[in-house]
């Protein structure tokens, strides 16, 4: 994965579908994610800088790695990806619970909470 500057700009970032990581230069790994567009994914931000900022981390220490996948030639590996990558390192800024079936359908994390609440009621 290459890793971009601490200034978080979106600019320097693919258009490409791929995976990024979110990441503390001694705390590690905080969030991992995957995007049709890596781009677009940061363009408003992402929820992982606030919660290190919460976190009282400091700017220069949270950097963004991407890595482009050309998910033309295989749609699901993405999402196969991120589900082994949040098994194997359960980053902190990750809902706990990776998919354990990679077919199942993936929600999101806006997302995954309201369909859970659906199903709750």
């Amino acid at each position: 994965m290459r890793a971009k500057g601490s200034n978080h700009n979106p600019c320097n970032i693919s258009r490409s579908p791929g995976i990024y990581a979110i990441r503390h230069k001694t705390e590690g790994l905080l969030y991992i994610g995957k995007a049709q567009n890596l781009r677009s994914r940061f363009s408003g931000g992402h929820k992982a800088f606030l919660w290190a900022w919460l976190d009282k981390y400091g700017d220069e220490d949270v950097r963004i790695a991407v890595q482009a996948i050309s998910h033309w030639e295989n749609p699901g590996l993405l999402l196969e990806l991120e589900a082994i990558i949040l098994r194997a390192t359960e980053p902190p800024y990750n809902p706990h619970s990776a998919p354990q079936n990679v077919t199942e359908r993936n929600y999101g994390d806006e997302n995954q909470r309201e369909h859970q609440n659906k199903q709750i009621k």
